[in-house]
């Protein structure tokens, strides 16, 4: 009987403690999502707890150039218990709060407080004197780039918290430690703190730097956009990658929008192409084939094959560009006419498990990719078994990959093999609550050897020339790369007139530091006429700036 009784208290005690525990729950959650919770008292006062703003961390430049900052600004809390009203400070609110007379009233029926306008740079004196009106500190951003490096950034939202891009995914280093003041407001609408012991007091957010450069970031911009103008584009995407390091010294999407004023932009122009659209890169990929057969020597630069203008396998029909034929050629004369039925035959030396091991588990397409920002898309692979589409990966299709994976792949064969992981941050400052932590270039793994490079290296060459893609030729600079004319896939088909222009090249071959991915969408015209010149020009400005010597 007794442990009946006992087993009772105790349960009674258990849901006793969970209401607590719930109440609790609520409360905090509560107080953490609403920036002010008052109650009022006997005395006809009102306890506020007011969330204290931390100063959100500033977000530089690889050259301290600054890229985002918060600058001061008020916003209006309205206590609608407390407030008096005359016709006139009626008007002002209508006017200050730029809302309908209909809807403010709806507002001040309700007890509860409410914004009337937010992140405002300056307040009317004759505001701060009407009673019940209480005017909070809130810093609003500021990128004084405006779209420049936006997809890279991010944004921060009405109630400060950072979203997409670097604001978003280093969120919680950035904004800093939020606290919580309790403030008693009298009739007036005066504020009178409550005792130290009642506050939290906020920590400030960390600084970021950055690998970008922001002068870089403008020249690949702004060729980006006038070669999507000229070539009549959909859109594109631009990246510049330093091949020793991972390290993105710019990166560009196009359509783009102003962090300043995000509310006014679309989800189209706020996505980052780069990281977060998965395609086909078509004949690009073709170098990659190329690597990973002279890796496992299963050919030489000077073997040869059939080179026809189709070839039939099970499933389907090879087809060259313009179905040209050549007879016989060299893998290496192959790669520079873009031949797919060479590739096609040399996808059937590799074999699916050789692509399932490099693309699958060493490049890590479909599973992994490494890069500090959110709205990351992994790539899509499946191991062939089809003759069909084992013949289609090794010329770029039946494989997709987002643009920051296909520079990344492309950098190890610069680089002596490795795969680097991508990075975009190199310090996080010193701050209350964080310790500087510089970042280092990481190596993910070897992918290839440092023979297999060279060897790839050099059959690019020739690639650009005064005979070759001249519109990018720049004399006493080993220039190079790959094209691909890749067909899109519209509702599950290849599209025979909408494609995606590819070129993929390095500053430079004999020297290589940088990687240059150039796409556009549905240009008018193929990847050598459209995307090699903006290729041409991106790099000719970037030798002028950043000095690079002549070979």
């Amino acid at each position: 009987m007794a442990n009946h009784h006992l087993n009772k208290v105790k349960y009674r005690l258990k849901f006793i403690e969970g209401v607590i525990v719930l109440s609790c729950i609520f409360f905090l959650y509560s107080l953490l999502n609403v920036q002010v919770i008052s109650l009022e008292e006997e005395d006809s006062s009102i306890v506020s707890f007011i969330r204290a703003v931390p100063q959100r961390g500033k977000i530089f430049d690889r050259n301290g150039s600054l890229l985002a900052a918060s600058i001061p600004s008020y916003s209006i809390l309205v206590q609608p218990a407390l407030l008096e009203l005359t016709p006139d400070s009626f008007s002002l609110l209508l006017k200050v709060g730029e809302i309908k007379e209909n809807s403010l009233k709806e507002k001040l029926k309700d007890s509860k407080p409410f914004y009337l306008k937010r992140r405002l740079s300056e307040i009317p004196d004759e505001l701060r004197k009407i009673p019940g009106i209480v005017i909070l500190s809130e810093p609003k951003r500021r990128y004084p780039y405006e779209k420049t490096a936006s997809h890279v950034l991010g944004f921060v939202d009405g109630d400060g918290y950072g979203k997409q891009g670097i604001e978003g995914y280093f969120d919680n280093i950035i904004r800093g430690k939020e606290g919580i003041t309790f403030m008693a407001i009298d009739a007036a609408g005066r504020g009178i703190p409550s005792p130290p012991q009642g506050t939290s007091y906020p920590a400030d957010g960390s600084d970021l730097y950055l690998t970008i450069d922001i002068q870089a970031q403008k020249i690949i911009e702004s060729s980006l956009e006038r070669g999507i103008s000229k070539y009549k584009a959909k859109g594109g995407v631009a990246i510049l990658l330093e091949v020793n390091t991972g390290e993105i010294w710019a990166m560009a999407c196009y359509p783009s929008f102003n962090p300043n004023s995000f509310f006014d932009s679309t989800p189209a122009e706020r996505w980052n192409q780069a990281i977060g659209y998965n395609f086909e890169p078509g004949s690009v990929l073709k170098t990659i084939t190329l690597a990973i057969a002279l890796e496992e020597e299963l050919v030489t630069l000077d073997t040869k094959f059939p080179a026809p203008s189709t070839l039939k396998v099970k499933g389907g029909t090879i087809r060259n560009y313009q179905n040209k034929a050549y007879d016989v050629q060299t893998v290496q004369e192959a790669l520079r006419t873009s031949t797919n039925t060479v590739f096609a035959q040399l996808a059937f030396k590799i074999g699916g498990d050789l692509f399932t091991e490099y693309y699958n588990e060493k490049l890590g397409v479909g599973r992994f990719v490494e890069v500090t920002l959110s709205g990351r898309e992994l790539g899509i692979f499946t191991k062939p078994y089809r003759e069909m589409h084992l013949a289609n990966i090794g010329f770029g299709q039946g494989i997709a990959l987002t643009p920051l994976q296909l520079i990344s792949f492309y950098s190890s064969l610069a680089n002596g093999g490795f795969l680097y992981s991508p990075t975009l941050v190199k310090t996080i400052g010193e701050s209350e609550e964080n310790n500087e932590i510089k970042f280092q270039p990481k190596i993910i793994r070897t992918i290839f050897s440092s023979n297999t490079c060279k060897q790839v290296l050099n059959a690019l060459r020739g690639t650009i020339s005064k005979k070759t893609n001249i519109s990018a030729y720049i004399e006493g600079y080993s220039l190079g790369g790959k094209t691909g004319t890749a067909q899109k896939i519209i509702s599950g088909s290849y599209s025979q007139d909408k494609t995606i222009n590819t070129f993929m090249g390095f500053i430079t071959l004999d020297n290589p530091r940088f990687a240059i991915l150039v796409t556009l969408d549905e240009a008018e015209g193929t990847a050598s006429a459209t995307s090699v010149p903006v290729f041409g020009e991106i790099a000719k400005n970037l030798i002028e700036y950043l000095r690079i010597p002549r070979e």
